[in-house]
């Protein structure tokens, strides 16, 4: 199945190809995820906080003050980044936080989550250019 974004008064919502709308109206709704095909889950904004949903419309996540698109929402794997209160971790899907906080300040972009053995780790690379791995251990 496809989805679009339509927009309506400034705020977004995300509706099937039948013109069906299958999500709430948010402040923004991030096109990874559902609407390029890459999973079935999707980023959206409201009142300055990011949660995760999943194509039913379920938050899957709280809300936090950044969510990355990279693991979960892209389709690369059951996990996710997201930040409150300046620090970010890693998070299951499921909710449970799997690695120790890190630094949001220094934070440029996520260049890629690697898996090896029992082990996950994230690339970082920050505000001076170089990388920073963050390992975080895998649940099954």
């Amino acid at each position: 199945m496809r989805y679009e974004i339509r927009r309506e008064d400034r705020k977004e919502a995300i509706f099937d190809e039948n013109g069906s709308r299958i999500s709430e109206w948010f402040d923004w709704i991030d096109t990874n995820g559902l609407v390029k095909g890459e999973s079935e889950y999707y980023r959206a904004g409201k009142d300055k906080k990011v949660a995760i949903f999943d194509v039913y419309g379920n938050k899957i996540t709280e809300w936090f003050d950044w969510i990355y698109p990279h693991g979960l929402v892209k389709g690369e794997c059951d996990y996710y980044i997201a930040c409150k209160n300046k620090n970010c971790a890693v998070y299951h899907k499921n909710g449970q936080k799997v690695s120790e906080d890190f630094s949001m300040e220094n934070v440029f972009s996520i260049e890629k989550m690697n898996f090896i053995d029992n082990f996950g780790i994230v690339e970082v690379r920050n505000r001076d250019r170089t990388v920073e791995t963050i390992e975080f251990k895998l649940i099954y």
